[in-house]
């Protein structure tokens, strides 16, 4: 009896398509096997949050197979916008050798979800939506007033302090109440401004303690005089062991949470760019947004940031204020161009803290 021997291939083609292929030797038969693209499934980047206008900070990954169930490469994929109006970075892009393939999407210019699908050349697809917000933010440095006066505007009227939920407007703190027994040490509770004096905010920090000072932290380092100016004398605000400090929201005297349309915060001494922002995460911790708080100035040495999005969906911040905390240890040396860039808080403004429905 003759004996074949055989050889197996596989041909590349573009269009999620592979041929398997074999020949005998001793004839001239080829038998083929179509490698297709069969099914699409989503990997990462579903139900993301963003901006209008804005490329989302993760990009849309999909994973596709054959009829085998493996992962195919050089499939080509369709990115189609069918809702909202944004864009993609290519319409159509082909998948690796792990089957993987991912694009970048861009919101549409108006609030609200937008959706788009991902196709195979049989017509099957996914579909991935996202979620588009308004923000408008408002900075400032050098003299600051006028900005911090439109930020106020832009949340509405201040109202009072006490427990309860008000209809719309603003809360604010500028640290000047808070009494002798919590000033200049580190007792100042994380809580005090929803149960001392209700305002609806809950502080806490990766750090030892939060300290409030009525002179511009001289009695932590002598070599901070003239650091730290104000702009609501005479107290500022600051954590201790660490730069951050989370806001968490809750509806004012109570331990509901609570959403927020906006939340600003002057700073003193930010000495370098990006070293002091502010993070706002809405109630299923998305990050929505990060502003930068500009370089100071002016002698003065006052900046301000503030995000105010379309509607109340901020559950809570996260305030990054400079590179190093205040310490009897360290001196600030950004203005000599090193990186101990101490930054501290003064009034902090937010809107009405409403129930997270």
């Amino acid at each position: 009896m003759q004996q074949r021997s055989y050889a197996r291939w596989l041909v590349p083609a573009v269009g999620g398509v592979l041929l398997l292929s074999s020949a005998a030797c001793n004839d001239n038969g080829i038998n083929a096997v179509v490698l297709a693209a069969t099914s699409i499934t989503l990997n990462t980047g579903n139900g993301q949050v963003g901006l209008v206008g804005q490329p989302l900070a993760q990009p849309i990954v999909v994973h596709v197979l054959d009829q085998n169930g493996a992962s195919l490469a050089n499939a080509v994929v369709t990115w189609t916008v069918t809702f909202g109006g944004g864009s993609v970075n290519t319409p159509t892009s082909q998948t690796d050798a792990n089957g993987n393939t991912s694009i970048a999407w861009t919101m549409g210019p108006a609030a609200g979800v937008d959706s788009l699908r991902a196709a195979i050349a049989n017509g099957t697809s996914v579909t991935i939506s996202a979620t588009a917000h308004n923000v408008q933010i408002t900075s400032a440095t050098g003299d600051i007033t006028a900005s911090v006066n439109d930020y106020r505007a832009l949340l509405g009227t201040l109202n009072p302090n006490v427990a309860g939920e008000k209809a719309d407007g603003r809360r604010e703190i500028n640290w000047d109440g808070v009494p002798a027994a919590f000033t200049n040490n580190d007792l100042f509770p994380g809580n005090f401004f929803n149960v001392n004096s209700p305002r609806g905010v809950l502080f806490t920090t990766p750090g030892s303690a939060f300290r409030i000072s009525d002179n511009g932290y001289v009695d932590v380092n002598a070599n901070y005089a003239g650091e730290f100016n104000v702009f609501s004398r005479p107290k500022l605000f600051t954590a201790r062991g660490s730069t951050v400090t989370d806001v968490q929201f809750v509806v004012a005297g109570s331990n509901t949470q609570a959403l927020v349309t906006g939340f600003g915060s002057v700073f003193a001494d930010v000495g370098l760019e990006n070293s002091t922002t502010i993070e706002y995460f809405d109630a299923a911790g998305n990050l929505l947004a990060t502003v930068k708080a500009p370089r100071r100035s002016d002698a003065a040495g006052l900046s301000f940031v503030g995000a105010v999005f379309e509607a109340a969906i901020v559950a809570r911040v996260r305030i990054t204020s400079g590179k190093t905390p205040v310490d009897a240890a360290v001196d600030d040396n950004a203005s000599a161009e090193g990186n101990r860039d101490i930054v501290v808080m003064d009034d902090f403004i937010y809107g009405e803290p409403h129930a997270a429905r």
